[in-house]
């Protein structure tokens, strides 16, 4: 993303196998980063360091490719990470996740600032999220996980707005026991739910209210959906009915198809 350019709206629209989910992040803030290494192009391994994600962890570089880590790295989420084949590989606030072979941190970081993320991060929509790459992905694709984005990332659509067709928007991988911090609208972890992206926290989703902020709801179109979205059931939010609204009003719902609460 170009610095200086409006905040950009991103909406992720897809049908996994249990349901369709429309997930929006809101704008996507142009947050000060603590790196220093370009966002379009070029090597950022040099671009400072900053507080890394996971506490005792060493400071990580910034990246776009593995190829500008350290041989014994790899590029996950935007950072410079420890590559691992056993727990011992990894510092003491980390663990090994063997799927990827690379070190995460054992409670996945959420954030309320670009500033508590690592170098050239952003902070999206609660969760530390690697900044946009300047090259378009395919959003109608991200549901099948072939969206032509790392599989730390997901592709969202931009395009209502004029932009390109979709943004790849990198997050952080889910925490050892398999939760993701709310953030601001609530994460799920991505087990089972998109193929070949890897074990990261999917914003937005729910398979209960845990997964969601306080006081918000893991909304379902049916009861016998497994995955939903958090919503926090202000007007426009999706409904089937008026309990699923603060209003206890939902226009549009019919056959199955969800409404908007009023």
């Amino acid at each position: 993303m170009v610095r200086g350019t409006s905040p950009s709206v991103l909406v992720l629209v897809f049908a996994l196998a249990c349901c369709d989910v429309r997930v929006d992040l809101g704008p996507l803030a142009d947050g000060g980063a603590s790196g220093g290494g370009s966002a379009t192009g070029g090597s950022m391994a040099g671009g400072g360091v900053g507080g890394a994600a996971g506490g005792g962890s060493a400071p990580k570089r910034a990246c776009i490719e593995s190829r500008e880590c350290l041989g014994t790295e790899a590029c996950f989420n935007g950072l410079c990470a420890r590559r691992c084949l056993r727990l011992e590989d990894c510092a003491e606030t980390d663990y090994c996740d063997t799927l990827d072979g690379v070190c995460h941190p054992r409670a996945a970081p959420g954030c309320t600032t670009p500033a508590e993320c690592g170098p050239e991060q952003l902070c999206t929509a609660g969760l530390c999220s690697a900044r946009p790459p300047a090259t378009v992905c395919d959003p109608s694709q991200a549901g099948s996980g072939a969206d032509g984005r790392a599989q730390t990332a997901i592709c969202f659509d931009e395009s209502l707005l004029g932009g390109p067709t979709g943004r790849g928007i990198g997050f952080p991988a889910c925490s050892v026991d398999g939760t993701c911090p709310p953030g601001l609208k609530g994460a799920l972890c991505n087990e089972g739910l998109i193929p070949n992206k890897a074990r990261i926290c999917l914003p937005q989703f729910c398979k209960a209210a845990t997964n969601c902020p306080a006081s918000w709801s893991c909304f379902k179109t049916t009861a016998t959906e497994i995955v939903g979205i958090c919503t926090n059931r202000s007007s426009g939010s999706p409904c089937v009915s008026a309990v699923d609204c603060l209003s206890a009003s939902c226009r549009g719902a019919f056959g199955g198809v969800p409404g908007r609460c009023s």
